[in-house]
């Protein structure tokens, strides 16, 4: 189908339209058009206005009805809400009527100038003219003179529909018609254009004006709980009635005096609540604060035991380092050691020259070829000799180097050290924080919880008052109740009596207007008892319910009681657990402290095995030294030897040979204390060597053994921290949940309260019932006395009739008497005790009233809870009927492009001339199912709407979506 929607001018498909002028759908699509456009929505008889509506748009009407009904519900109690949907309605009404001008022509009618451009509120044209305020309370009115003039009785109250919009004066008379809010027929219910025929046009108005009213009256009555018949009541004999009002209005004064005092005393501990909230609130401050620094104290540790391992490796390094001079050492030793078999080696050469020298002496006139030969010989060990010495200086060289180096790294390590010193003592400073914080904490939790404490205290003992005078009241209430019962069954065993005797006369008379009246009588009777008993019911369930919420209130009590213990021995608990702590944070205090005093020792340690060793190093400088003065002084005596030789003759040959002998004896002098002081530089080597390496061995063993303790204390303090943050998780979460408990034990005996008020209110109505029915019963007694005079047997049976009355009147004072006959003392407690009562009463008021302000104000508070709640999801369900309404047009579109035309015309039925000819087929041409899109159908069954569906013309019941709803596949 390709009709357009007679709003939007979106083309229809099959299940997505409806038709406007079906009569027998229950949406009457018509009657909601027209209320909403100002004007009748009629077929066009030329067939060019579409006659359907999109489901999008049907929607919109549908939620403007809506409105209508929900306004009408809440604009008693609500009349902010009232604003916010009339504001809605007006903007649905715009956008339809905008929508629809749009792309529907106005018709054209005469004379539209100034009426079309003018746009009364319809509240405004009614003839009664006032705002809608007035119109509202007039409405009321005409309401209730409706039903005091239908019949004595509906004391049932209907709920009036606030429709602003179709409002009207009342009637003639002060009457309005069956429909509430309904309009005159003389008013107008939009801006008319002028017409042909005006007042066909009116009366057309007028009657879909009165059929919406009729349609939203249905869906917005509701039938009021609380409303009960009355049925006529009937006069009795009640003597204590003034007095009673005396007292109940003095009570009355009392309480409010009380009340207003007891107003500034919620208002002083509301204020102290909210003081002790913000503690609270501060004390999670702290906590949390409190819990970041063991956070960064934990960080702060984890990086401390990285810089111990780097100390560790950095101390692995030095032993190493250690390890490789001790080497060093080793091979300077062999070096020496050589360097000692050398010098032995040239002693011998000393000594072959010298036997040589004798030798020569001996052979004094040999050639001086073999002198020669020996000489050159000498050049060359001499030359030998040189080059080795070149390569023990490089040797030398190299290890000056090489002990620069361990110079800068023994530096870089006491920097290290230093800082490592410094880190340490900033930790100490932050423990020290740490513990100044804790301690402040656990005196705020100490506070608390003594704060706790007394409010749980005094709200045990609030609670408890509340329920004393709940009681008391109740027995009160019961006492006059069984007072009044008693009364009643008196005077109606005497009106019994009456009836009687007065039957006796009658039959004695046979007189028929005595005998009906007797009848009538006798049924009221009858009913007045059936009422009685049904009250007597009403109130022993009554006390049966309340025997059995006292009953659980006690166990709710006891249950509180037990969790407050738990919470009490949980906080104890956690004070040990604190001490506990705090104790190993003193004996780890201590171990640091024994570290620290370890690592100086140590530090010592190596500054003395650094200073031996820069020691032993000098020693090795100046022997070196020694040796290389000794050795250049050997090169020069056998370069002035060769010289000596060579210049000299033969015959100073044995002078030379003497002056050699003689520098060889200095020289094996010299030898001999440089191996002496040699063999006591390596035995004092040796003894600091194993001085150093024991040294070095016993501080890795305390460096291991402390660090080994100090992972085990870091472990043990991670685990107890753990332990630590895991309790007060499970504190946090049982509090929490204490919380939760005691406000909702608060909100519980808020709600128990609040029954007890209504039972009490119960109560009070049914004693004003009883005492409007005996004074009643009075005055029907007095009229009976008024009227024509009896004869003499009637007045006798009176006279008897009050004999008895005065009888027993007196016997009851007699009682009374009986009851007051008691000594002065007790008279003078009962005064006191009634005093304490009555101020006892007059506060357990003052707080049931506090309590019931504090009902109010959360009712109130869950209202616009509720209220924001329920804007949230309109808004919510507007983006998504958006989004859905994009999506159907979209495959709107994309259906009519595939489907060809002259498919669709071949399915049009041929019986059906122009647009549906008979009335019968005068239903939409619907066969299928609403099909709603996943979050219109999310919307629905968050807020139960109830969808009215029609499956092929023929109206479906409205069926709730959260229940029995089904997308069809």
């Amino acid at each position: 189908m390709k009709d357009p929607c007679r709003v939007c001018g979106v083309r229809l498909i099959g299940s997505q339209c409806r038709w406007i002028f079906n009569p027998s759908g229950k949406r009457q699509l018509q009657v909601i058009l027209s209320h909403v456009l100002g004007h009748e929505v009629d077929r066009d008889p030329d067939g060019q206005a579409s006659e359907f509506l999109c489901g999008k748009c049907v929607f919109t009407l549908e939620r403007v009805v809506q409105c209508d009904v929900q306004i009408s519900r809440l604009q008693e109690e609500h009349a902010t809400l009232v604003q916010q949907l009339q504001q809605e309605r007006e903007h649905l009404k715009e956008c339809v009527a905008h929508v629809y001008r749009r792309h529907n022509p106005l018709p054209k009618r005469p004379d539209v100038g100034e009426e079309n451009n003018v746009k009364v509120p319809l509240w405004r044209s009614s003839e009664g003219g006032g705002s809608p305020e007035d119109y509202g309370g007039g409405q009321r009115t005409s309401e209730g003179q409706t039903k005091e003039g239908a019949g004595e009785g509906d004391g049932r109250g209907r709920r009036s529909v606030s429709m602003d919009l179709l409002g009207g004066s009342s009637g003639p008379g002060g009457r309005s018609s069956s429909v509430p809010r309904r309009v005159q027929a003389g008013t107008d219910l939009c801006p008319v254009c002028q017409v042909k025929n005006p007042w066909l046009q009116s009366a057309r108005l007028r009657s879909r004006s009165l059929i919406y009213l009729d349609l939203v009256y249905r869906k917005g009555t509701l039938s009021s709980p609380g409303s009960r018949l009355r049925s006529p009541t009937h006069p009795s004999l009640l003597m204590n009635i003034p007095e009673s009002c005396a007292l109940l209005f003095q009570g009355f004064t009392e309480q409010q005096s009380e009340v207003s005092r007891l107003e500034t005393a919620h208002r002083q501990l509301s204020e102290e609540m909210n003081q002790f909230r913000a503690t609270n609130q501060n004390l999670s401050k702290t906590l949390e604060d409190t819990q970041n620094n063991n956070k960064a104290l934990s960080g702060k540790l984890e990086e401390t035991e990285n810089e111990l391992t780097s100390e560790k490796k950095k101390t692995l390094k030095q032993d190493k380092t250690i390890q490789g001079l001790t080497l060093v050492l080793k091979e300077k030793e062999k070096e020496i050691e050589e360097l000692y078999h050398e010098i032995e080696d040239r002693d011998k050469v000393l000594t072959k020259a010298r036997e040589m020298a004798h030798k020569a002496q001996l052979q004094k006139y040999q050639g001086v070829e073999e002198h020669q030969s020996l000489f050159m010989e000498k050049q060359e060990e001499l030359a030998q000799l040189q080059g080795e010495h070149q390569t023990k200086l490089l040797e030398v060289q190299k290890l000056q180097r090489s002990l620069g180096r361990q110079k800068q790294e023994l530096s870089d390590l006491q920097q290290a050290k230093e800082q490592l010193d410094q880190e340490l003592k900033e930790l100490q400073q932050q423990k020290k924080k740490v513990n100044k914080a804790l301690n402040e904490v656990q005196n705020q939790l100490k506070k608390l919880t003594g704060e706790l404490g007394e409010r749980e205290s005094s709200l045990k003992q609030q609670y408890q008052e509340l329920l004393e005078q709940t009681k008391r009241r109740l027995q009160g209430h019961e006492v006059t109740i069984q007072r009044l019962t008693t009364c009643l069954t008196d005077k109606e065993q005497q009106l019994q009596e009456y009836m009687n005797i007065t039957r006796d006369m009658d039959q004695s008379r046979s007189s028929g207007g005595s005998d009906t009246m007797l009848s009538k009588l006798q049924e009221q009777l009858e009913q007045k008892e059936k009422a009685l008993e049904q009250a007597l019911d009403d109130k022993f369930a009554a006390l049966e319910e309340k025997d059995n919420e006292i009953h659980q209130l006690h166990l709710s009590l006891r249950e509180k009681a037990r969790d407050l213990e738990r919470l009490n021995n949980l906080l104890s608990y956690n004070e040990d657990t604190i001490n506990s702590f705090d104790t190993l944070i003193k004996e780890k205090d201590v171990e640091l402290q024994h570290l620290v005093n370890m690592l100086k020792n140590l530090q010592q340690a190596k500054q003395d095995v650094e200073d031996n060793l820069n020691w032993a190093c000098r020693e090795k400088d100046a022997i070196i030294s020694q040796l290389q003065l000794c050795l250049e002084c050997k090169t020069k005596d056998m370069e002035e030897m060769a010289n000596a030789l060579l210049s000299q003759s033969q015959s100073q040959a044995c002078d030379l040979a003497e002056q050699m002998g003689q520098r060889l004896k200095v020289t094996e002098a010299m030898l001999a204390e440089a191996v002496k002081a040699r063999e006591r530089m390596v035995a004092n080597n040796k003894s600091t060597v194993e001085g150093l390496l024991s040294t070095i061995s016993s501080n890795d063993q305390l460096l291991k053994e402390s660090a080994q303790h100090y992972n085990r204390t870091l472990s043990e303090r991670n685990q107890e921290i753990q332990k630590l943050k895991r309790q007060l998780f499970v504190q946090q979460q049982q509090l929490a949940f204490a919380e939760k408990q005691s406000s909702e034990a608060t909100q519980e005996g808020y709600l128990e309260a609040a029954e007890l008020r209504a039972l009490l209110t119960e109560k009070d109505s049914i004693i004003n019932k009883l005492l409007e029915r005996g004074q009643e019963r009075d005055q029907f007694l007095a009229e009976l006395g008024q009227k024509e005079p009896a004869p003499p047997e009637v007045m006798e049976s009176r006279q008897t009739i009050k004999v008895l009355q005065e009888r027993l009147e007196e016997r009851e004072g007699e009682r009374l008497d009986n009851m007051e006959k008691v000594p002065l003392t007790k008279n003078s407690l009962v005064i006191l005790n009634k005093e304490l009562a009555q101020k006892t009463d007059a506060l357990k008021k003052a707080l049931k009233r506090e309590n019931e302000l504090k009902m109010s104000l959360a009712d109130l508070e869950s209202v616009l809870s509720e209220l924001e709640g329920r804007i949230e999801v309109q808004a919510a369900s507007i983006d998504s009927l958006t989004t859905t309404f994009g999506t159907k047009d979209k495959i709107i579109n994309e259906w009519t492009v595939h489907q060809s035309s002259s498919k669709f015309q071949t399915q049009i039925q041929p019986q059906i001339p122009g647009r549906f000819s008979n009335a019968s087929h005068r239903r939409a041409p619907i066969g299928r199912w609403l099909r709603f899109k996943k979050a219109d159908i999310e919307y629905l069954f968050e807020h139960g709407e109830v969808i009215n569906y029609t499956l092929d013309g023929v109206s479906i019941q409205p069926v709730p979506i959260k229940t029995q709803y089904r997308c069809p596949s």
